[in-house]
């Protein structure tokens, strides 16, 4: 049977030492390695918007609701105004988005590009207690790597 033998601090500096280069190597190569993947890799910029829809907590007997449409419809449409063609041409044109593709392709390329780009997430319903619980809406993530505070808002 083999019986362990407690080290000393004295004799584990003492290791470290020996094995100085085989420690230093491999963590030197590590962070050198990162720093370049840091610097040369480009950089990426996300805007994203979040469309919450409540129920009425006023009783229809006090006040008329104007909004008879449900949730789901009430989406579709704001999804269909956001993801229109002249909506997502203004965006492109006052944040200068896809600068390299103004050259190679059409306007109606460009912005089925950025439709193609844009990711549309569904959201749970969040709860708050007893009170009827009211549903996030879509969620809408415009296209990746167009610059800090390029990212357009929806």
């Amino acid at each position: 049977m083999e019986q362990s033998v407690a080290m000393t601090p004295a004799e584990i500096l003492a290791i470290v030492r020996r094995r100085q280069k085989s420690l230093i190597l491999p963590a030197v190569t590590i962070i050198v390695l990162a720093g370049l993947v840091a610097l040369l890799l480009p950089p990426i910029y996300r805007s994203t918007a979040t469309i919450l829809i409540e129920q009425q907590e006023i009783p229809t007997d006090f006040v008329k609701t104007t909004v008879t449409s449900f949730a789901e419809q009430r989406l579709q449409q704001i999804n269909q105004r956001i993801m229109s063609f002249t909506r997502l041409l203004e965006i492109i044109q006052r944040f200068g988005l896809y600068p390299e593709l103004v050259d190679k392709k059409t306007t109606e390329e460009i912005v089925e590009q950025m439709r193609n780009d844009t990711e549309r997430k569904r959201s749970a319903p969040i709860g708050c207690g007893f009170k009827k619980s009211p549903h996030r809406g879509d969620k809408a993530l415009p296209p990746e790597g167009a610059g800090p505070g390029v990212a357009p808002p929806l």
